[in-house]
Order: structure tokens, then sequence, then C-alpha cells
């Protein structure tokens, strides 16, 4: 069995053969990844419980991945990061386990590319400026995959916390991922040609009349019913609103919240990520696309294979 640490992870998953690897494996649809399983788990320390997701898949009788993730909100309190994650990658046929990969890093790097992917469909072709609302890891690495697109003069990032917006900023500079701070959230998102947001909010984080014609919104934080990135007037401005995988429009609050009011219907939805990959839809430069997602086993089991092709001699194979 191999064991790729977090280090071996990233380090194997360079942004554009990620990137490249995720999209064609939703062209080739040769991978089954069905409906990942939510499930509560009780033991908040402030009356809220986890979450545990289970995402499996598959790649015809060859290879079959699962990851599982635990979110717990209040893991703050106990010096832990909200999220935790493993990875294993397993012979179909024979279940024999063929490598256990640092799930936190393969979600990251995932998210950071789905992101870059569905921006490449979906981003003004003249769009340069990008502001990420958000402070934490997946926040980080978003704003690296978009800058290593090269689409981007100015990249800005925003968080609730100034200091700790301030102390990404200085980590991505000084690996020479170049971002500033935005002292001023409704300044930066009307200038804005692309938003990304990456928090665990449960209020829409800005009003949408902010946004301009011509934006693309990439929502990644919210993956329960109760969390909300953005509002009402942000989704009726949209003209166009894709989603990674149909569980968005049961799982998300950005969707299943308007859906329940009737602002959105589910036939609104434009197409999901593997129908963007097949079937590029065409923009106009005032068009406001959103695109939300929250995570399905395609890529993640796209990311464990690229991370496998190649060899790495921090790689320890035990067994």
């Amino acid at each position: 069995m191999i064991v790729l640490k977090r280090e071996d992870v990233r380090a194997r998953l360079p942004w554009p053969d990620l990137i490249e690897a995720i999209r064609q494996r939703l062209a080739e649809q040769e991978i089954i990844g069905p409906q990942r399983l939510a499930f509560d788990m009780e033991g908040g320390s402030q009356g809220g419980g986890g979450t545990l997701l289970v995402m499996p898949g598959w790649h015809g009788s060859q290879v079959l991945g699962v990851k599982i993730v635990t979110f717990w909100p209040d893991n703050g309190d106990h010096g832990l990061a909200s999220h935790g994650a493993n990875y294993l990658l397993m012979d179909a046929r024979s279940a024999e386990i063929l490598a256990s990969l640092d799930g936190e890093e393969l979600t990251q790097r995932r998210t950071g590319a789905v992101s870059a992917l569905a921006a490449r469909f979906l981003l003004r072709p003249d769009a340069s400026t990008l502001l990420v609302l958000g402070t934490g890891p997946v926040a980080e690495q978003l704003v690296e995959a978009h800058q290593a697109s090269g689409r981007f003069s100015l990249i800005e990032v925003y968080g609730r916390t100034a200091a700790r917006a301030a102390a990404m900023v200085e980590r991505l500079n000084a690996k020479g991922v170049k971002c500033r701070l935005s002292e001023n959230l409704e300044r930066s998102v009307r200038a804005a040609d692309m938003i990304v947001t990456a928090t665990s909010s449960s209020s829409p984080l800005f009003d949408g009349s902010w946004i301009r014609p011509g934006v693309h919104l990439d929502l990644v934080g919210g993956f329960r019913p109760n969390m909300r990135e953005i509002d009402d007037v942000a989704i009726k401005r949209a003209t166009a609103v894709w989603i990674d995988t149909p569980a968005a429009i049961v799982e998300a609050g950005d969707l299943t919240q308007p859906i329940a009011t009737g602002l959105l219907a589910p036939e609104d939805i434009a197409g999901d990520l593997r129908s963007l990959v097949t079937a590029p839809p065409t923009r106009g430069p005032g068009d406001i696309t959103i695109f939300k997602a929250v995570g399905f086993a395609l890529p993640d089991l796209a990311a464990a294979q690229l991370a496998l092709d190649a060899e790495l001699p921090s790689v320890r194979r035990v067994g």
C-alpha cells in the first residue's frame, strides 16, 4: 500500500495537470460517482453537531475510491480544523487497498481545480479582477488555482477577521502568489469580474445589488441547507445558474432556500459540471453566471489517480 501524506499529495497535483485530468474524466464519462451520503453527528460543544460525508466513486471494474469527510463547526474550540478527510483507493474487484491519501489536501486541491475549470467556461473573456471571500485552507488554495490560470491581473482577499485575511495574503505572497488584502468589501465586490466565496456562513456575505453585469460568482463554502453565501438579489440577477452535481439543489442553502420560496426552480438550473465541460455555453458580456459546488466523487478519484501516476522518493510503501 502507498501512503501519500499532505506534502506528497500537493507535490503530485500541479494545477494544470489536475485541471486537465478532471476535464478529461468528465468528458470520457467513465467514472461513476453516486450522490454522496451525509449523516448528522451529535456532540457539538455549543449544541451543534457535526456532519459525516461518505463519497464513493469507481472507474469501471478497475479502481474504487472512497473519501470520508467530517465537518465540526466548533472544532476551533478544540484547536482543530473544521474539516477532516481521508481517501482510500482500492482494487475494485478484490477491495485490496492500493493507497491511502491525505483527504484534506486532496479535497482542497480538487476544489480549486473544479473552480478554475468551471471558470474556463463561465468567465467573461476579458475578466481581470478576482475577489476571494474566506480565509481558510480551501480559500487559500482557490487563490493559488486561479492565479495559476494567468487570467487575473489583480486578486483580492477579504475576510471577516482582517488579521486572518492579512496573514493569508502574507503567506500567499511569500509563495509567489500575488494578491492583496481587500479593506472594503463593497468596493471590492463592485470592482470584481469574478467572486469566489469559501466560507461556512449562514447568512449572505454581501448585497447582491453590488455585483456588476458580467460577473461570474463561484460559490464553494456552503454545503448544508442552513448555509448561505449570496442573497436572493444575486440569485434573481443571475442569467444562468450552474452546479457541480445534482446534490447541490438539495444540500446547499444558496439553492435550497430560494427554491423553497419559489424564487428559483430546479428546472432553472442550466446544467452540471459534466454538461458544462462537454457542451460549453455561450455567454453575453453582461451575463451574470453562478456556479455552485458542494463537491462530488469524480474529481476526487481523478485527483487520486493522477497523484499515483507520479513517483516521488518521499512516498512510503508498507505491506
